[in-house]
């Protein structure tokens, strides 16, 4: 079990993790949680983070500098690390179903526990077959969207499910609920972002893609608005994979 550092705002939401995740609180190591009030981005140009381009928004900036701050600390680790933001629920099977994963592909980079489910997945069933999206049907209407996947998500019922995941090699996703880094990958991710700009990684979804009952439109441009985003511009050269189904969600509370 590699170990695992949680990105939180304040100490009530690391307890309020660890009230939910009780499963895997003897693997969490300690990180400096207090909260970023407000961000110097000449600061953070300065220490090569961001350039001159770059187009995050500030809490945006707030959250890639914690990840940055992370990924440093898995580059100099043993084995890697697990990366949790606080508002993810973890199954109650991550240990085990983690594990599996890094056992098969044990020269990851970068392996994707969860991932948003308003944008599709882009993965390789197996090697030789062409990519393939995987979309999830949502509320989409003429309207502006009012309920999205994520928001569709039953914590309690995902938690405690049974569930047998395959693991998949992963070319787009979004979202940083919870990911691990190997040290070669994080090393890696380190040298291809810093410093971030706006340049756009593969949409791999240039055309419409489902059937005639379900379509998503086509999208032919991903501006790099988060660091989810600047992590898409680099999968081609790192060896990422994912989980399916995945093993942590970011669910809208209400």
């Amino acid at each position: 079990m590699l170990p695992i550092y949680i990105i939180s705002d304040s100490e009530d939401d690391l307890n309020f993790f660890k009230s939910r995740n009780p499963h895997i609180v003897d693997y969490i190591e300690e990180f400096d949680y207090t909260p970023i009030n407000g961000i110097n981005k000449q600061k953070l140009s300065n220490d090569g983070i961001i350039d001159q381009d770059n187009i995050y928004s500030d809490n945006e900036l707030i959250r890639t500098a914690k990840h940055i701050e992370l990924w440093k600390i898995a580059s100099q680790s043993k084995k890697g690390i697990t990366i949790v933001e606080s508002n993810s629920f973890l199954h109650n099977d991550f240990k085990v179903c983690m594990n599996r994963g890094l056992k098969s592909n044990p020269d990851f980079d970068l392996f994707v526990w969860q991932y948003s489910l308003n944008w599709p997945i882009c993965v390789e069933m197996c090697p030789g077959f062409p990519k393939m999206a995987i979309t999830f049907r949502d509320q989409r209407s003429n309207l502006p969207i009012t309920i999205t996947n994520d928001m569709l998500i039953d914590a309690n019922v995902f938690q405690n499910s049974s569930i047998d995941p395959f693991f998949l090699k992963l070319y787009s996703f979004a979202g940083l609920g919870c990911y691990s880094l190997s040290p070669k990958g994080a090393k890696q991710l380190l040298d291809l972002s810093l410093p971030i700009g706006k340049k756009q990684p593969a949409t791999y979804q240039e055309n419409a893609v489902g059937s005639n009952l379900y379509i998503v439109e086509g999208a032919q441009e991903r501006p790099n608005t988060s660091l989810d985003i600047e992590m898409n511009r680099h999968i081609p050269t790192l060896e990422t994979y994912t989980s399916y189904p995945m093993l942590a969600i970011t669910p809208k509370l209400t």
